[in-house]
This record gives structure tokens, sequence and C-alpha cells, in this order.
């Protein structure tokens, strides 16, 4: 198998993959009603349902089973290395200055903590080391629905272990006084050591990223992000025998990385301690294809989810408000004089 050969293939291994995870067997999980009654189970306590565990679990709906796990700007940084060249810790500290850099110097991000900018960044679709997921599995089941109706989907659901409070943002950025925000960092600024590894803390960790925000999108998301090392440092291979296109021979050589680049141990057991040398602990259910519009349907009707009330159109509301204010103020004026 070719380098490109193998590129090629990658799709096919990740659906592949996700299929052979996924708990719906394990679930009894076979329909729509059967999905939307597992979703609100996991939205009462998504923990007792899945783990031996007490930490909050997130969410994340794709809506390819062909697609990996990973951030924005893992994909960016492969896409622009040679074929067959994987991509490093050093790579990803390199992109991340420089985009970072290049945004600060257009006056974005004045008083923002870097851990702030970087969020910022991903609301607005560049790219970054944050995989956004939600709180509750419902708002992360409309992006599995959204598009792609003729394309099987996944809902992934993550559990981080608990991490050191270094991680946490700072208050570098929004303080009083004189604005000081260009010489706040992120935490794990300077943990690449030399070409490819990085601290070892920081390689296995998977991190929340939670910070406070009025942007309409990621309230109506309840949105936070994910984030960690690029897990391959420490290579995992998982153990599969089972036949498929350059399934296991993909796996063993080293697509864990381009699979998840986060240290993210996927399973259909539900018991946390088998969990070794991973960041946390994640499962994935699958909806075909042939349910997503039901769905969608239902969570407009039940949740009031759909596309302008996950993506708040705010310049077009602002102009009816605007509108409806003045046309009030009118007929009053008209009516009492």
């Amino acid at each position: 198998m070719t380098d490109n050969d193998f590129a090629d293939g990658l799709p096919e291994i990740f659906e592949t993959y996700w299929r052979d995870r996924a708990v719906n067997g394990r679930l009894g999980i076979d329909d729509a009603d059967d999905i939307w009654d597992f979703l609100n189970q996991l939205r009462i306590d998504a923990p007792s349902i899945l783990s031996d565990r007490t930490e909050p679990i997130f969410f994340r709906g794709q809506s390819r089973i062909d697609h990996a796990f990973s951030s924005s700007l893992y994909r960016l940084t492969k896409d622009n290395l040679q074929s067959g060249r994987q991509v490093t810790e050093r790579h990803l500290h390199l992109a991340e200055v420089a985009m970072m850099d290049a945004a600060r110097s257009q006056g974005l991000g004045r008083r923002m903590s870097a851990q702030q900018l970087l969020c910022l960044m991903q609301h607005h679709l560049m790219p970054t080391r944050l995989i956004d997921v939600s709180r509750d599995p419902f708002e992360a089941l409309f992006f599995a629905l959204n598009k792609d109706h003729d394309t099987d989907a996944v809902l992934f659901m993550i559990q981080p272990l608990p991490v050191h409070e270094s991680w946490h943002d700072s208050d570098a950025g929004p303080g009083s006084g004189k604005d000081a925000s260009a010489a706040s960092v992120l935490p794990w600024a300077g943990l690449a050591r030399g070409k490819t590894q990085a601290d070892g803390s920081w390689t296995n960790n998977v991190i929340l990223i939670d910070i406070p925000t009025l942007d309409p999108r990621m309230q109506a998301q309840s949105g936070v992000f994910l984030t960690g090392g690029l897990f391959r440092s420490y290579r995992v291979y998982y153990d599969d025998k089972r036949p498929g296109p350059g399934y296991n021979k993909g796996l063993r050589h080293g697509l864990s990385t381009d699979l998840s680049n986060l240290a993210i141990m996927w399973t259909k057991n539900f018991n946390f301690s088998q969990n070794s040398g991973f960041g946390a602990t994640g499962w994935v259910i699958t909806i075909p294809s042939s349910l997503k519009r039901e769905l969608l349907n239902r969570l407009r009707k039940e949740e009031g989810i759909y596309s302008d009330s996950m993506y708040p159109p705010v310049t077009e509301v602002s102009r009816l408000v605007k509108t409806e204010a003045g046309r009030l103020i009118k007929r009053e004026d008209q009516e009492f004089g």
C-alpha cells in the first residue's frame, strides 16, 4: 500500500473503526425512538449510563461517519505537509503561534487572554487546536443531522479525566489598566520538545476549555471545547485483528492520530478503570441516514433546535428589532398623540 493509497483509504478506515466501536447493539438502539430515549437518559445523568466515574461527559455530533475526530489545526497542518509526513507537536506549535500572531497583528484579541483569543478564533472558523463539544446531547445531535442526509452520522460521548489546575485560563488578557493581552501565552506554550515529542503531562491530557462568553452561538449550542496534546508521541496501537481494507495495518502504522489527535480511548465498555494511559474515554453511537430527517424534525418540534436557533442570525435580528420598535412607537404616536 503506497502513501497515496493509504491516504485515499482513510475515510473507509474511519467508517470501519467507528462502526466497530459503536455501542448501538449493546444498548439496544435500533430506531429513532431508541436514540431519542437514550439521549434523554444521557441528559439526566450521562456518567451513570456510560461510566463508573462521575466526571461530566461531553458530546459531539458529526454528520459523516467517515470523518475523524480531530481538530481543524491538525487537519490544516496535515494538508500542508508532503505526502507521507506525520504531524508533530512542533508543526502544531508553529502553526498555532503563527495564526495567533497574525490575528493580533490585525487588531483581533485586544484585552483577551491567549485562551480567549483562541476561543474567538474557533467561533469564527479559524483553525485551532480546540474541538467543539456540547454539554447537552440534543444540541450535539443537531450537528449529526443538519447535513449530509444521505450519509450515516456519529454521535461522540467523551469523558475527560480530571487535570491539573495549571491548564486553566489566566486573567492575563482583560485586566484593568494598560492592555497586556499580547503578553498572554497559552498554558501549553513551550511544551513541544524537539521535532516530535512533547512534555508527557501535555501529551496524554484531554483538557476542557470553558471560558464564559456572550457569543450567541456558543450559548445556543451549550458549547465548550476540548483540546490536548498530540498523543501519538507515545504511540498507541489498537490491537484489532478484524479483516478490512487496510484497517488493522493502518491502525498499527500510526493511524491513531489521524483518527483522533487527542488521547481518547474509544471503547464499547462502561468501566472507566480499564482506561490506561489516555486522557479521556470515548463512546460512539451511529445514526443511520434514514433517520436523519425524522430526528431533525423532532429536534425542532420538541427541543426548539433548528438552524436559526443554533446559528442565531444576529445581523438580521438587529434590523428586525429596530423595525418592530419603530413600528410600535409610530402606532402609539398615531393612537394617543
